[in-house]
């Protein structure tokens, strides 16, 4: 099979411009996925694909990597012929000729839409069993607390009366009732307005300053435990739509876990990528790991409570959702943890 029949038989779809933006070739894939024909797609630019969904920053970064004759690595949501935006897991490179001078650029791109699709729908049920959850815990408090109210004895019927009961006696445990019977039915019908009580003070922030900050002030607490800190920052995005005090926090937090749990010698990575629409930020150790019993436990507001490393993830989940974003952590007892706040890379972030 010659090379030219190998790229229209791939799944990914092959695009090439010339050095000005160009599109010279598209392969079957690039068809059959965006819906337009090789003469339709011939002579533009990827304008055509252009969803506005990604602030022109992204691109201008985009076209400065490529440029520059890097290769860049990140998604795109882009707009098919019918109107039905899609996420593409791209690779970008340049091609030189033997002066060195870049003639094409040459972009791989893998439609990973229905991925992107169930990451965001795994996040959404997450962030609805946290709601739910702590929505219940407060129901059953409430529930204990009006059920007491109820079954205290009242100043006007004591077991210890022998008269029979007055009209003024029922009047107020009528009354009673009917106070602890809207209370609970406030409650259960008012549905939670979100899943974090944080507030943001949203702006554009150059994300990768803003993690770097954090890994220069925790330098010298890194330096005391003899650990090495190794940030790796996302040069293909730059500012985002962020509380960048409440994701310093965040990220400090993570530092600080990783460098109590590191063994002296070893390095913490602090690493920014992107996953299926989100931006990662990835700090990892290599401890002892977190046990699986106690990894469940590690995000539960209605297990962390008061002070204390457990009181900082839970408050790290909170801001992160708040941004509509999520945490994980990966683990392995007895090899170490990477713990991983991801952030939407849309501007799509609640504002209060």
């Amino acid at each position: 099979m010659s090379f030219s029949t190998a790229l229209e038989h791939t799944s990914d779809m092959v695009v090439v411009t010339d050095r000005t933006g160009r599109i010279e070739y598209v392969n079957a894939a690039f068809e059959a996925i965006t819906g337009y024909k090789k003469n339709e797609a011939i002579g533009s630019t990827m304008h055509l694909l252009s969803s506005g969904k990604q602030e022109q920053d992204f691109y201008a970064r985009f076209w400065d990597t490529i440029v520059g004759g890097n290769e860049w690595r990140g998604m795109f949501i882009n707009k098919k012929k019918n109107g039905v935006f899609y996420y593409v897991d791209t690779k970008a490179i340049s091609v030189k000729n033997p002066d060195g001078e870049i003639i094409n650029f040459v972009a791989l791109q893998r439609d990973v839409t229905p991925l992107v699709e169930q990451e965001k729908e795994l996040i959404l049920t997450k962030h609805v069993l946290c709601v739910t959850k702590r929505f219940n815990s407060s129901l059953v408090s409430v529930i204990k607390d009006e059920v007491a109210s109820l079954l205290s004895p009242s100043p006007a019927i004591t077991p210890h009366d022998t008269e029979p009961c007055t009209v003024s006696s029922l009047e107020e445990m009528c009354t009673r009732l009917r106070t602890s019977a809207e209370k609970l039915a406030t409650l259960v019908l008012e549905k939670p307005k979100n899943g974090s009580s944080q507030k943001l003070k949203l702006t554009y922030h150059d994300i990768n300053a803003t993690i770097a900050s954090v890994v220069t002030t925790l330098q010298s607490v890194a330096q005391h435990k003899q650990v090495q800190l190794d940030h790796i920052p996302h040069y293909a995005i730059h500012k985002m739509y962020i509380d960048a005090e409440r994701i310093k926090e965040v990220v400090a937090y993570f530092i600080s876990n990783a460098i109590d749990n590191a063994p002296e010698r070893s390095t913490v990575h602090v690493d920014v990528g992107e996953h299926y629409g989100f931006l990662e930020i990835r700090v990892t150790d290599h401890g002892m790991g977190i046990a699986p019993d106690e990894k469940e436990k590690l995000f539960d507001p209605c297990i962390a409570s008061g002070e204390g490393r457990e009181r900082e993830f839970v408050s790290s989940k909170e801001i992160l959702e708040a941004h509509n974003g999520c945490i994980a952590v990966d683990t392995i007892f007895g090899k170490g943890s990477t713990f991983i706040a991801r952030l939407p890379i849309e501007k799509r972030v609640r504002t209060r």
